[in-house]
């Protein structure tokens, strides 16, 4: 977020040392715009120290190597639910991220986390992008994370949620895919193979210190 607002400012300098011959203005310019970022940061950190709810994923094979925690909060003001996370051991590229309707990890009918249901979906809605409005996506649509060459994920993002909807995601399971979500497929966005589950719970059982250093 920062290197993004100090491109602005390059031109800046250049234009305050060739009108005033000092760089003084512009850098004055620059501290205020890093100050506000971080206070925007801050704010968003912010809602994670009171109740959240937070998952720690695992992966779905006994011999995988898949792991990671997540967090999610919701904020009274804007109306969105923040998503927070780190998951490794992922291939590289974009992985389905959604919650399920079942708080169960296991193995069904030969399915790893197939206990878990499919994505959570109260109101009977289409699959879709997790910016849909309501009733064009599920509830537990969140779209895709995407892992860096070295399998990495680190993930931070806000949607629209209406807070009865927020609540109810407590004891489901949330699911990283294989593959991309496609965010059009029914019924669920051709994401592939489950790959790495945890069970949402309340941020006072998982460890998820790791997170606020993202």
């Amino acid at each position: 977020m920062l290197t993004a607002l100090r491109q602005p400012f390059a031109l800046c300098c250049v234009v305050a040392l060739l009108v005033t011959g000092s760089l003084a203005a512009c850098q004055t310019a620059e501290e205020a715009a890093e100050e506000a970022g971080e206070e925007a940061y801050e704010e968003v950190a912010d809602l994670y120290q009171d109740d959240y709810l937070a998952v720690e994923i695992e992966d779905t094979q006994a011999d995988g190597n898949i792991g990671g925690v997540a967090r999610f909060t919701y904020d009274d003001q804007s109306g969105e639910a923040y998503v927070q996370g780190r998951v490794t051991g992922l291939e590289p590229g974009l992985h389905g991220f959604h919650v399920h309707e079942n708080g169960s990890c296991a193995m069904q009918d030969g399915t790893p986390a197939g206990a878990a249901g499919g994505h959570y979906n109260p109101d009977d809605s289409p699959h879709g992008a997790p910016d849909d409005d309501d009733g064009e996506r599920h509830v537990g649509d969140f779209g895709n994370i995407r892992a860096n060459s070295n399998g990495v994920a680190e993930f931070a993002f806000s949607y629209v949620r209406d807070e009865p909807d927020f609540g109810s995601l407590e004891d489901r399971a949330v699911l990283v895919h294989g593959g991309r979500d496609d965010l059009s497929s029914q019924p669920s966005g051709a994401a592939g193979a489950r790959v790495g589950c945890g069970q949402m719970t309340d941020s006072e059982n998982v460890d998820d210190d790791m997170l606020d250093d993202m």
